[in-house]
């Protein structure tokens, strides 16, 4: 009876110890994960690559009210935000700074250009897809070039019609390279031709400008293998029920009173190399700059000044 009654009485000091355990260890979790909350805690946020909307708008589009308000799980949890379905938007990364700290890192799409519809302005992506449409007053802050013969009408959300996928091709590989050697033309002309004329220019028509090698680099850095080189496609043929003529596709800049003649988009990199490297020389100047035939056996490069650019 007396080894009974110890027994129960060691059995209750026992769950005694082993509750007083339990609690003991779950406090310690609780204070642990307080401590990770509280010294975690999102305090700062950096907001970068953002050119199109300010770091309120980026910071309301990535943080909610049911977010994690704690850097470790913000960072975890949240590596890459897909907000591709908000215009001029693809994607925001996420990047731990500190323990207090996040960066939101946004990547924009690709803008190659916009075009005009009445009063209005369609800005347009890679793809051809209409991205964002503004008033032509705010379109003079967006630093684009206005494409002349692209398009009539656009809808967000959707691509222009009639343009081919070698036209958005040029026009992409034409703002990378405006990108990548800091340059900024006005405009953009895109003209098609039912037939292939050939455009022999004589040096007595303009004057020969033999590019300065040390000014070639300094303005153009170093050259990349572009994957735009090379990438030429045959043009649809206008006209298919007439046995019809083949459509050439060329492209010119303007930049102020100078207007660059590139004709089709063979050798582009190389031409805007040669323009980024050039246009700095005759900024001040009026005339057509002709890389129509360019290719890398080319010396020298026609600028026609008694040429009239409208």
């Amino acid at each position: 009876m007396v080894r009974k009654r110890k027994k129960e009485k060691r059995n209750r000091l026992n769950a005694k110890i082993r509750r007083r355990i339990m609690l003991a260890v779950t406090g310690t979790i609780l204070v642990l994960v307080l401590l990770f909350l509280l010294l975690f805690k999102v305090d700062n946020i950096i907001v970068s690559g953002n050119e199109r909307y300010t770091d309120e708008e980026i910071k309301a589009l990535c943080i909610n009210e049911n977010a994690y308000n704690n850097s470790v799980l913000y960072y975890l949890f949240h590596r890459r935000i897909d907000i591709s379905d908000v215009p001029l938007l693809d994607y925001v990364d996420t990047v731990y700074i500190d323990r207090n700290t996040i960066s939101l890192r946004a990547h924009e799409k690709l803008t190659i250009g916009m075009f005009r519809v009445g009063d209005k302005v369609c800005c347009i992506d890679q793809d051809g897809v209409v991205i964002e449409i503004v008033s032509f007053e705010e379109s003079a802050n967006l630093n684009l070039p206005l494409i002349s013969g692209l398009g009539s009408k656009g809808t967000v959300g959707e691509r222009i019609e009639g343009v081919e996928d070698s036209v958005l091709n040029a026009l992409s590989a034409l703002k990378s390279s405006f990108d990548k050697y800091g340059i900024s033309p006005e405009y953009i002309y895109i003209e098609r031709t039912s037939d292939k004329e050939a455009s022999n220019i004589e040096e007595a028509s303009g004057e020969n400008l033999e590019e300065n090698s040390d000014a070639s680099e300094e303005n153009a850095a170093s050259e990349e293998n572009s994957a735009e080189e090379g990438n030429t496609q045959e043009n649809d043929s206008a006209d298919s029920g007439n046995g019809a003529l083949e459509e050439t596709v060329t492209y010119s800049l303007r930049f102020g009173n100078i207007k660059v003649l590139l004709g089709e988009d063979k050798n582009l990199e190389e031409k805007m190399r040669r323009v980024a490297a050039i246009i700095p020389m005759i900024s001040d100047r009026s005339g057509e700059l002709h890389l129509e035939n360019f290719d890398e056996d080319t010396e020298n490069i026609v600028f026609d000044t008694n040429a009239v650019v409208e």
